[in-house]
């Protein structure tokens, strides 16, 4: 996972419009008025921690392309699936790392 989330505001504008929201839509997700989410992104406040951590996790749903499928789901289905969606995909990809992870460290028998 790439550690963009130093509150950074480009990195925050970046990841929102590689979901493809609005800052209304991005804020939704995170509990927060557009207006806030526009002040992130220009450094003028930021997220707290809670917020910051689930952009970590909505970057994993960046890394895995699951942008338009989230998207869509928060527009059609609301904010609550949306989050399940991207803490599933989260914990997906958690998952494999550690499987990966895990299947280096035994040793294969030649």
């Amino acid at each position: 996972l790439t550690e963009v989330y130093s509150h950074q505001g480009p990195e925050i504008r970046s990841l929102r419009e590689a979901l493809r929201l609005s800052q209304g839509d991005f804020g939704s997700l995170l509990g927060a008025h557009f207006v806030t989410v526009s002040r992130w992104e220009s450094e003028t406040t930021h997220p707290s921690k809670f917020q910051t951590d689930l952009m970590r996790y909505f970057q994993l749903a960046v890394e895995r392309h699951a942008c338009d499928e989230i998207g869509v789901v928060l527009k059609t289905a609301g904010v609550a699936p949306a989050l399940a969606l991207l803490l599933g995909r989260a914990v997906e990809q958690a998952g494999r790392y550690r499987e990966r992870t895990r299947q280096k460290k035994i040793p294969h028998n030649s």
